[in-house]
């Protein structure tokens, strides 16, 4: 299936790139981690589309299983990748920007709930962690103009720890009315969910609307003001 897949891409003179987004776990530290791979076979890989439709059972014969291979690489670099793989990354993508996934691209961002919370206690900063989902209309337009607006880029970049997730935690504490999106939650550096920072919606508590923007500027406001008075 692998093999009939990787010749329909290249047939279609498809990217290789959507070859590892549709085998590979869709989160961004995978994503990252394979680029420079993806990168470094690319090249070997379009010569050989040329030579495919000609030499279909011929090139099938020889390179069918080095395209698995290829996806293998890909899946054990994400998991471990070697630093001779991964060094020059910062040139091949804006990192930054893979990072942020569109919510702001000069915050720096932590990639798992786990480094933020490391991250909180080492810097007595407040977590805010962005629960969206890129095919999610409400989750795009709340990026749009989240993205937009300064003073919360400001504080964003400033006074807090920023995690964007498009996959839930085993934190339960992060869903306590659901898993929806978009969902904005806090966590403070005694690692203490704050459910009382809430949105206007009794049915999604959690979730804020293009025009709630001055309630989520509050509760930013409300998390940094609860480190001073309570930790």
């Amino acid at each position: 299936l692998l093999q009939q897949h990787f010749h329909f891409l290249l047939s279609e003179k498809k990217d290789l790139l959507s070859l590892a987004v549709n085998y590979l776990p869709v989160n961004r530290v995978t994503l990252r981690n394979s680029i420079c791979v993806i990168a470094y076979l690319q090249a070997s890989l379009n010569f050989h589309h040329e030579q495919w439709s000609t030499h279909s059972s011929y090139i099938y014969t020889r390179w069918g299983w080095r395209s698995v291979g290829c996806v293998c690489v890909c899946v054990c670099i994400s998991i471990n990748p070697h630093p001779f793989l991964t060094r020059n990354i910062q040139n091949t993508l804006p990192a930054r920007a893979l990072a942020s996934s569109g919510w702001g691209d000069d915050i720096t961002w932590v990639q798992t709930y786990e480094e933020g919370l490391f991250h909180i206690q080492k810097s007595n900063k407040p977590l805010m962690v962005i629960h969206h989902l890129e095919d999610c209309q409400y989750s795009q337009a709340l990026k749009k103009v989240f993205a937009q607006n300064k003073e919360i880029q400001e504080m964003a970049q400033n006074n807090f720890i920023m995690l964007n997730l498009m996959h839930e935690t085993t934190d339960k504490n992060l869903s306590p009315d659901g898993q929806y999106v978009p969902r904005i939650m806090f966590v403070d550096p005694s690692l203490t969910v704050r459910a009382d920072l809430t949105g206007k919606y009794s049915n999604r508590l959690y979730t804020y609307e293009p025009q709630d923007l001055p309630v989520l500027i509050e509760n930013m406001k409300k998390a940094l003001k609860l480190i001073q008075s309570e930790l």
